[in-house]
């Protein structure tokens, strides 16, 4: 494990795949600042707004 310093950047990038069907995987991109961390990717965050029409 590596401790986290200050100016790093890491993703954390969670996803679901369903066997059939296909998949998703959203990614934050987070910066390591002197108070704790910004998240300074800026996309919606709602199941509802992240879905695209075929």
């Amino acid at each position: 494990m590596r401790e986290l310093k200050l100016g790093m950047t890491l993703t954390i990038e969670p996803g679901i795949y369903v066997k059939g069907l296909g998949g998703f995987r959203y990614s934050d991109t987070i910066l390591v600042t002197e108070e704790g961390y910004e998240k300074i990717t800026y996309y919606p965050e709602s199941l509802e707004d992240l879905i695209v029409e075929a």
